[in-house]
């Protein structure tokens, strides 16, 4: 099942996700990873970190330059990719991990069909409300949430994605 949700303000943002460890925490840096071509064209690779998060959520990049000022601008969205409670049993009580990579394996493959397809930003240099145009990159991060659900039966893999234009 997919779960989309809109991500509102950069700090507050990269506060709840850190709580939670997601895409931010104390975890291991092999569960928290930069994606996209964007990602890769800003030089983000790797473990996600707070402090990159908070700042590619708040329109600045790590060049210093800032984008995307519009007043009304989105930060991102969240995309919570959960797998069915019989299959994150098979992971969690049966301890077969070859479930996990499939999944993560099928997230992948997900987010490269949308950025390939669907990713656009706004310009706004024409019109208040911003034109969609389509840009062929993403920058997201990607995070396999199954440690932060030990005692509940619900693994997920979730994907940030990061508004920037």
């Amino acid at each position: 099942m997919l779960s989309v949700a809109s991500v509102g303000s950069a700090g507050g943002a990269a506060n709840y996700f850190a709580k939670d460890d997601y895409y931010v925490g104390d975890g291991p840096a092999e569960l928290s990873e930069w994606g996209g071509k964007g990602a890769e064209a800003l030089g983000l690779k790797g473990q996600v970190s707070k402090d990159d998060f908070e700042k590619l959520l708040d329109g600045k990049l790590p060049d210093g330059s800032i984008v995307n000022t519009n007043a009304n601008r989105r930060a991102g969205i969240d995309l919570t990719f959960s797998m069915p409670k019989s299959a994150s049993l098979m992971i969690q009580l049966g301890g077969d991990k070859r479930v996990l990579e499939a999944q993560a394996s099928a997230v992948k493959s997900v987010m490269a069909y949308l950025e390939k397809h669907f990713a656009e930003a706004r310009d706004y240099s024409r019109n208040g409300n911003g034109e969609p145009v389509r840009t062929g990159n993403l920058v997201y991060a990607a995070d396999s949430d199954d440690r932060a659900h030990v005692f509940r039966s619900d693994a997920a893999q979730r994907s940030a994605l990061i508004a920037r234009r």
